[in-house]
């Protein structure tokens, strides 16, 4: 059975899920219920998107609830990794966030506990009985009716991605950039695509996260320059704070999941998440 804080799955069927709500208490603090029947004894399947601290300890509390129920097994769907881009400490003052996250994960002892695309390993390092979703069938759909294309790694911490991604594919066909930021705020002060002429080639752009896009943006103008043919962006996570209406004057079609909301909606293409992707 799924208990759905928030949809993840398009294809959960209504009989499938548990009977939920909750109220926001005058204090702030949010009370959910859970109701089950008495003789349900099976596993639980939770599913969150955790785009806030509040969505954290919703989650928190509705596991404390199933737990009480009696539920002895249950599963965490969580595909965005809260604090996950924040796994080291850039000077003195600054937490180590992805720690502080992952100890309050660990202490409801999921059975396992689904994520999508992590920023690193040290997520799935310190998050306990991690698992990866299984995302072949999405980057088939990707780059279906393709032939003569190629596949872009955006950044140095995104190659082993990338070259996975090929593997699932068979294509041998890859370009690698890498960029310069500024240590202290993050700021990106260089981008290099590692390429000559692509002679007409389509490319697709792939990465965990997109959130004000400017990496791609860059990127995209760069690839560009070099005689490629159409070029295309996936992100397992798309967040667009800045929107898409930049990144469309330079990349022809965006990808993403239905995990985030957004105003550009009709600019992107979703490709959802079904419940075949778990492990």
């Amino acid at each position: 059975m799924f208990l759905r804080l928030s949809n993840v799955f398009e294809d959960v069927l209504p009989e499938e899920t548990i009977k939920y709500e909750y109220i926001l208490l005058s204090g702030g603090e949010i009370m959910p219920h859970v109701e089950l029947s008495e003789s349900f004894s099976g596993d639980v399947i939770i599913e969150s998107r955790l785009h806030s601290s509040l969505a954290i300890m919703e989650l928190c509390l509705a596991t404390n609830a199933l737990r009480r129920l009696g539920i002895k097994r249950i599963e965490l769907v969580m595909p965005y990794i809260p604090y996950a881009r924040q796994d080291k400490v850039a000077y003195l003052g600054q937490p180590l966030s992805i720690v502080v996250f992952a100890d309050i994960i660990n202490s409801m002892n999921y059975d396992k506990v689904h994520v999508l695309d992590p920023h690193s390993p040290v997520s799935m390092a310190l998050i306990n009985n991690s698992f990866d979703f299984d995302q072949s069938g999405i980057y088939k759909e990707l780059i279906r009716g393709a032939t003569n294309y190629c596949l872009v790694s955006p950044d140095a911490g995104a190659e082993k991605r990338t070259h996975k991604i090929a593997a699932i594919l068979g294509v041998n066909d890859m370009v690698f950039c890498s960029k310069t930021r500024e240590s202290k705020t993050g700021s990106i002060v260089g981008i290099k695509v590692h390429a000559h002429d692509l002679n007409g080639k389509d490319c697709y752009i792939v990465d965990d996260i997109c959130a004000g896009g400017r990496t791609f943006f860059e990127i995209a103008t760069e690839l560009r320059k070099l005689n490629c043919g159409k070029i295309f962006l996936y992100v397992s996570h798309g967040i667009f704070c800045n929107g898409t209406e930049q990144l469309r004057t330079v990349i022809d079609k965006i990808y993403t999941t239905n995990l985030f909301e957004y105003n550009e909606t009709a600019d992107v293409e979703m490709l959802p998440l079904r419940k075949e992707n778990l492990k």
